[in-house]
């Protein structure tokens, strides 16, 4: 069980610097690891593997957002960028990539080590380890908790890098004319099926009646830019 203290029987494992572990957990050292190593390479080594349009409505308003993914190793996240409302490319901030709790493989890493440690690790020696201030705080946490929370310091500047490098990367994206395109063309395809179920509930209405309404739609545009 990961523990901070500056307690003598505890014992720094190089999971990152401030990470330590009970003396009768050093068992784990060689199990976590290299977990934590071959998770350090995958977040340094992701990447964007594409992206799509979709849109929501909301109200009377459509918005429309930029699904993109991240591959690492073996796993992916998705995140979406807000980039177009009613029609007007306006794009938001872009959201936490890399979270610990999003990566498949950084949970099964918790859930091993977590389970692990409290295999070998007995409660009434981790809590006489502990300073008093934090007893409580230690006992409210569960297992997996403690362990994201270390696991999160030792890959702290490893996933800040990787999300500094995938903003940028983001961003290009964005701003390719491309981009734009596509976020039009999926607010005109929203629009345009609203449109249709509004008229298939329209029965009996004549085909030169709704060129009319359309051309009369349309006047009104023009007037009012």
């Amino acid at each position: 069980m990961f523990l901070k203290s500056s307690n003598a029987n505890v014992i720094e494992i190089g999971l990152g610097e401030g990470v330590v572990i009970p003396r009768e957990d050093r068992l784990l050292v060689k199990e976590a690891k290299p977990m934590v190593e071959a998770l350090r390479t995958s977040i340094l080594q992701s990447k964007l593997s594409g992206f799509t349009m979709g849109h929501k409505k909301s109200g009377k308003s459509i918005t429309v957002h930029a699904k993109f993914t991240v591959a690492f190793g073996n796993d992916q996240v998705n995140f979406s960028v807000h980039v177009m409302k009613d029609g007007i490319w306006a794009p938001g901030s872009i959201p936490s990539v890399l979270k610990v709790s999003k990566i498949e493989a950084a949970e099964n890493l918790v859930k091993t080590v977590a389970a692990a440690a409290f295999k070998f690790s007995r409660l009434s020696e981790l809590v006489r380890l502990l300073k008093p201030s934090s007893m409580n705080e230690w006992i409210q946490q569960s297992p997996e908790d403690r362990v994201r929370k270390y696991l999160f310091e030792a890959l702290y500047d490893d996933i800040e890098f990787a999300e500094s490098r995938l903003r940028t990367e983001v961003l290009e994206v964005l701003r390719t004319s491309s981009a734009r395109s596509e976020a039009l063309s999926c607010w005109e395809g929203a629009v345009r099926n609203i449109v249709h179920k509004a008229l298939k509930e329209m029965d009996g209405l004549p085909p030169e009646f709704l060129h009319r309404l359309v051309d009369e739609m349309y006047l009104k545009e023009i007037h009012n830019a």
